[in-house]
């Protein structure tokens, strides 16, 4: 980065004469030497570029590529329109991530800016690690802009920011950024399984070594892991945790704190799941705003997502993704599902119209959109105070949608597709709560993935009932008066000896 050309830009973002020359101080005439073998050479004169590891040197840099941004989104070139806005450029600091329509002469707009940037800053883009691929109905195009000067475009799969993302399969996700993780856990677990580490050990070794090889990538990518993977994960975890097969406590109970009796081993599935909420957070979250978000939120409505946390079809089903195109949105749809049947949340909606395996016709569910942003959700919303069911053009009136014919033929077939038991018994379930809103509310109490973990381990963790009143009885300890929690922080506490501590 030319220093000159950071000037600048301090100026022309406002930034006061007085900071910008202390900034300048940091940069005048500073050296670095090199250490090899124990030996420093002579100094060598720094003459451009952001120091590094430099605290200032971020901001900098930011404000630098911040210039090249506004250059792109102001530029004539067109991107790509989604939901009635554009979208051009995403940066993550020198990362950029350019949308165009595919036409050459775009290519050659954005090259444009890209070298009178260039000139300016004295950054230059590397061919070598740059690429382009084409999306929709240009996927199978064969010109290839800008190809002969070292363009690359890849044909299967690339990578960006760490993730192996497939240029035409999206179901290759799993295998491409998971397909190896197994393996190289195995290799890693049996390095360390050769050594004399005591039960806590071996689950602080799990804790720093393992499960960061998977929070990244779990966290970003919009797929579910399947059982099978998570299976043979925590049996590779356990097997180690145990040093063999045979595992000699509960799982549910050594995932318990150590106040509880347990040995604070990890709980893998609620791990994930406290990771994958957090998109969840952020999509409720009204304070927050993102791209994405405005995208995800143009595709479904409040009263469709309800529609969707009451009823049961599965998120991978084609059903589902003929509704809601989005994998993200579907992704979150399974994640906050799960979050509901854990809080026992879901118990009242066993009435539920829409895309519920109850009612359905040729295992084909029902969903009508004018219907369910009316607020017509359960089947207690088909009947009036007589316990009738209500016509069409009445639920219309009533609950103000406009009514077509083609909406009626489905809603007299999803009419006909009710359980019968549903007419002969009232419904008991009480006034019943907005799942919205219910996640709405936990996401403001629980506002990070360690917190939303914290509190769903209360739900899967078995504590060791049995073991107390063994102990109880051959002790002579009265159940009533006996403090577990001290006894069990007190073996802990009472010695740094971590062999001691695992007994």
């Amino acid at each position: 980065m030319d220093w000159e050309y950071m000037y600048s830009v301090l100026n022309v973002f406002g930034f006061g004469q007085n900071l910008i020359k202390w900034i300048k101080c940091c940069y005048a005439r500073p050296t670095s030497r090199i250490i090899n073998n124990n030996f420093l050479s002579r100094e060598i004169r720094i003459e451009r570029g952001v120091r590094q590891g430099d605290p200032l040197s971020p901001t900098l840099f930011l404000l630098c590529i911040e210039c090249l941004a506004a250059a792109l989104r102001n530029d004539s070139y067109i991107g790509i329109r989604l939901n009635n806005r554009e979208s051009k450029v995403s940066l993550l600091a020198d990362d950029t991530l350019i949308f165009v329509r595919g036409e050459p002469s775009d290519f050659d707009k954005i090259f444009r800016v890209l070298n009178k940037f260039s000139e300016m800053s004295g950054c230059t883009i590397n061919m070598q690690k740059s690429l382009a691929f084409y999306l929709g109905s240009k996927r199978l195009s064969n010109q290839k802009p800008y190809a002969d000067k070292g363009l690359s475009w890849p044909h299967e799969s690339f990578r960006y920011l760490g993730i192996e993302i497939p240029i035409n399969d999206p179901k290759q996700l799993f295998s491409l950024n998971f397909g190896n993780v197994i393996d190289k856990i195995s290799t890693i677990l049996n390095i360390w399984s050769s050594r004399g580490l005591t039960l806590l050990g071996r689950i602080c070794i799990l804790k720093t070594l393992i499960i960061p090889m998977l929070i990244y990538k779990v966290s970003v990518l919009p797929i579910t892991l399947p059982s099978a993977f998570l299976r043979k994960l925590k049996t590779k975890m356990f097997q180690f945790v145990w040093g063999s097969k045979w595992e000699r406590v509960k799982r549910k109970t050594l995932i318990a704190n150590l106040e509880q009796g347990g040995a604070n081993m990890l709980d893998v599935d609620t791990y994930i799941m406290a990771l994958n909420l957090k998109w969840g957070s952020k999509y409720f979250d009204e304070n927050y705003s993102a791209p994405w978000k405005h995208l995800e939120t143009s595709v479904i409505t409040k009263m469709e997502l309800e529609c969707w946390f009451r009823g049961n079809l599965p998120t991978t089903s084609k059903q589902c993704s003929q509704i809601i195109p989005l994998r993200t949105v579907r992704k979150t749809i399974t994640d906050c599902r799960q979050l509901m049947q854990i809080m026992e949340s879901t118990k009242p909606f066993s009435r539920s119209l829409w895309v519920s395996k109850t009612v359905a016709l040729k295992s084909r569910t029902f969903y009508l959109k004018s219907l369910v942003n009316a607020g017509i959700l359960d089947h207690s919303n088909l009947l009036d105070n007589a316990g009738e069911y209500l016509s069409y053009d009445k639920l219309a009136t009533k609950f103000n949608f406009t009514p077509n014919n083609h909406e009626f033929k489905n809603f007299i077939k999803m009419i006909a597709a009710l359980p019968p038991n549903w007419d002969r018994t009232n419904d008991d379930s009480g006034e019943k709560p907005s799942l919205v809103n219910l996640c709405n509310e936990f996401f403001e109490t629980f506002d990070s993935p360690k917190a939303v973990y914290t509190k769903l381990k209360q739900y899967t963790t078995v504590l060791p009932e049995k073991q107390k009143q063994s102990w109880e009885r051959d002790l002579g300890l009265a159940s009533n008066t006996t403090h577990w929690e001290k006894l069990y922080e007190t073996n802990y506490n009472s010695t740094m000896e971590t062999k001691l501590r695992s007994l």
